[in-house]
């Protein structure tokens, strides 16, 4: 199981991420192309392929490699598909592809009200999930759909949407069925909707978990910050991990840890989040 890190770093481009996460001991990198939200990005233009082998030669250079991304989701209905949601996530696809990604995290289309477009969400993300399968074989990388969440508009508390219950996850991940998608579960995500990530984990099982998110909240907001710093039971996580045989990788999202640290002590944190996911892997593998 390799220990893998995000390249989201708001004080660092993606070619240093690299550099600090190779430096702090991880296994493999994790690559957020969330940077392909911004006009003018590098990775939308016509010139992305130089890009790409910029972060290519970055990653040889420390010999660190990619093993997952995480796709663009600015999108948040159904308004452009055919001239934004899908070229953009496809751009996304091959850039991953190129680097050698065996697995990118795609949100499922999720707008508005959950309970009010139930059926709307479901029959959308499915189309979108299955219209991305041809270009999954074409550049050889799988896609994850993730369990999300939403606030509600009134009371501004966190409530199910798209893939919240494990019961909904696993029946999206069957209605696709193809060997090229498959489950990506944010670990965060579960409690803040009031389930138990360790109960998740053993409806969902390991045939449908391709990948993880980890992170840890107060289960009252979607924090992403280091294991031991929320209120996840990690023993039971663990546990539940190792019972139900998970074999991918053990990546962080610890957005906010990272990033609400000063530039120069970005490597002294991620060492500190090496030694803390080693600890957990262990128990999952031993």
């Amino acid at each position: 199981m390799k220990l893998v890190m995000f390249t989201n770093f708001a004080k660092v481009d993606t070619a240093e991420a690299v550099k600090l996460i190779a430096q702090a001991g991880f296994d493999a990198v994790d690559l957020s192309l969330f940077r392909m939200n911004n006009e003018g990005d590098a990775f939308v233009g016509d010139n992305y392929k130089a890009e790409v082998e910029r972060i290519r030669l970055a990653a040889e250079e420390c010999g660190m490699t990619f093993v997952q991304a995480h796709a663009p989701f600015r999108f948040k209905n159904q308004a452009d598909y055919e001239g934004e949601v899908l070229p953009l996530t496809l751009r996304a696809l091959e850039i991953a592809g190129m680097l050698g990604v065996k697995i990118m995290v795609v949100h499922p289309i999720h707008y508005g009200d959950y309970r009010k477009n139930k059926q709307e969400m479901h029959d959308l993300s499915i189309k979108y999930y299955r219209d991305l399968i041809p270009y999954c074989e074409k550049y050889g990388v799988k896609v994850a759909l993730e369990n999300m969440w939403q606030c509600n508009e009134f009371t501004g508390y966190i409530e199910d949407d798209t893939c919240s219950s494990p019961e909904e996850f696993a029946a999206w991940i069957d209605e696709i069925g193809s060997p090229w998608i498959t489950g990506c579960l944010d670990l965060g995500h579960c409690h803040i909707v009031g389930r138990s990530t360790a109960d998740f984990i053993r409806y969902l099982g390991a045939d449908r978990i391709g990948c993880l998110h980890v992170h840890d909240n107060d289960f009252h907001s979607d924090t992403h910050t280091s294991p031991f710093y929320g209120k996840t039971n990690w023993y039971e996580v663990t546990a539940a991990l190792k019972e139900i045989g998970y074999k991918g990788n053990f990546t962080y999202e610890t957005d906010a840890f990272i990033n609400n640290m000063p530039k120069e002590l970005l490597t002294d944190g991620l060492k500190f989040q090496e030694r803390i996911g080693r600890y957990l892997i262990k128990m999952i593998v031993e």
